[in-house]
């Protein structure tokens, strides 16, 4: 996992919640998963708590930084206690104490999928890279989402290729690689004749801005 709860909620933080939900500021909510709550199910999980308890939904984003970077936010949902305390009830893959979230009262869940805001913390192509195949993954995935169920029909190729470039890219980025370095994918290429040159028919193919 790259990213994570920021430590701290710094100045990268903080500019970055006001371009998300102007009017709100981050704050830090505990963990603690609900026995009977579904993993990656927060909007279905606490509108069952609010019915069975009490309390109100409430809808916002959770903000996940990879240091240096990027910072993203995933629209989410936690639980307000009647007594006016916030928790996050809902399971993840990795345990965490606590996440940092933001309230964003224009927005509800209506079923809809909603991408992760995601804004690179240096001037680096293969971070905006790594946006851009984000970007991609998510319209593909909604694309090709079958109307009222959970349930996705994909074209192999096209998800092998976009599978394979993530895959790239993330090596590219672990490895602090420049672009003239060779393309981990083993063509013997550069990364910048090679991987890069794919994904930026990748990034057309799907409309995405460079």
């Amino acid at each position: 996992m790259h990213t994570d709860t920021p430590n701290e909620i710094d100045e990268n933080v903080l500019n970055f919640c006001k371009f998300v939900s102007p009017r709100q500021k981050p704050f830090y909510v505990a963990c603690k998963p609900d026995i009977n709550a579904a993993r990656d199910e927060c909007f279905e999980n606490v509108r069952i708590k609010v019915s069975d308890c009490g309390g109100e939904q409430i809808f916002g984003w959770q903000v996940w930084l990879w240091p240096d970077t990027l910072i993203e936010a995933e629209f989410h949902s936690v639980w307000q206690l009647p007594d006016k305390t916030f928790l996050d009830i809902t399971p993840k893959d990795i345990e965490t104490p606590r996440i940092l979230f933001l309230k964003d009262p224009d927005r509800t869940y209506e079923g809809e999928d909603i991408d992760n805001i995601r804004l690179p913390l240096r001037d680096d192509r293969l971070v905006r890279d790594f946006i851009s195949l984000a970007k991609a993954h998510f319209i593909q995935i909604s694309e090709g989402r079958v109307s009222g169920t959970q349930e996705v029909q994909l074209n192999k190729a096209q998800f092998e290729a976009l599978a394979r470039a993530r895959v790239v890219n993330l090596q590219m980025l672990d490895n602090r690689s420049s672009r003239n370095t060779k393309c981990p994918c083993g063509s013997g290429e550069k990364y910048k004749r090679c991987h890069e040159v794919e994904i930026e028919k990748i990034k057309k193919f799907y409309r995405i801005a460079s």
